[in-house]
């Protein structure tokens, strides 16, 4: 997955993630434009993935989104 808003969607979109994180759809929205998904929700992102049979929703994608978002900032 290339991008937070594939995991998210990939997911069932804001609402279930943010059901899924015990956070606002308007939380995990804000990760969508912004294109990053905070570190410290990874395990719970990557359980949920593997209880859903999601493919493409690892431990690398997410890195690969946390390090092309501070070359974003800084373009």
């Amino acid at each position: 997955m290339k991008s937070a808003a594939h995991i998210i969607d990939g997911l069932g979109g804001s609402t279930a993630v943010g059901d899924l994180l015990e956070l606002p759809a308007t939380t995990v929205a804000s990760w969508k434009s912004r294109n990053s998904i905070p570190a410290r929700h990874w395990s719970a992102i990557l359980r949920a993935a593997r209880a859903r049979g999601v493919r493409g929703i690892t431990l690398k994608s997410l890195t690969q989104l946390a390090v092309a978002a501070p070359q974003r900032a800084a373009s």
